[in-house]
């Protein structure tokens, strides 16, 4: 019979921390991630309940996604678990953030180029020419600078 009740339960929880992410006004891709990345913790590691959850279950299960997923990603599916467990401390299902001993898998970040003023107004007049207009104000200056610094 227990086993019966432990979905409802959780069904609960998630439904819950749904509705707290969307009260504190976060995006819905950032919740539908939140919930897919916590509901996967919840199948990797199968806990009774939140308090039976471990930080060595949470290492464990972001060390099964080392190889699935890039660094970055996982380093998101980190930060997400951090704020469902805040979440249930919030809520009185935990004294303390299993996750919180667990070091946050680290990325690097490839930095953005930089553009000298000469070159930014080189990549301009090419844009304008192409485009077969001029730049009449700073708003359409900085719409072609964006689109040359991409391409």
């Amino acid at each position: 019979m227990k086993n019966a009740v432990r979905p409802l339960v959780q069904d609960r929880m998630f439904e819950s921390f749904d509705l707290s992410l969307k009260a504190d006004g976060l995006r819905p891709h950032t919740i539908s991630c939140y919930l897919r990345d916590t509901r996967r913790l919840w199948e990797f590691s199968r806990p009774v309940d939140p308090k039976s959850v471990t930080s060595d279950d949470i290492r464990k299960f972001v060390r099964s996604l080392t190889g699935q997923l890039s660094p970055k990603t996982i380093h998101a599916v980190q930060i997400g678990l951090g704020r469902f467990f805040k979440f249930l401390i919030n809520e009185g299902e935990l004294t303390s953030d299993p996750s919180r001993p667990v070091r946050l898998t680290k990325f690097r970040v490839t930095p953005q180029p930089t553009y000298t003023v000469d070159e930014v107004k080189a990549d301009c007049m090419v844009s304008c020419l192409y485009e077969g207009r001029r730049t009449q104000s700073r708003h359409h200056l900085s719409v072609v600078r964006h689109r040359s610094a991409r391409e």
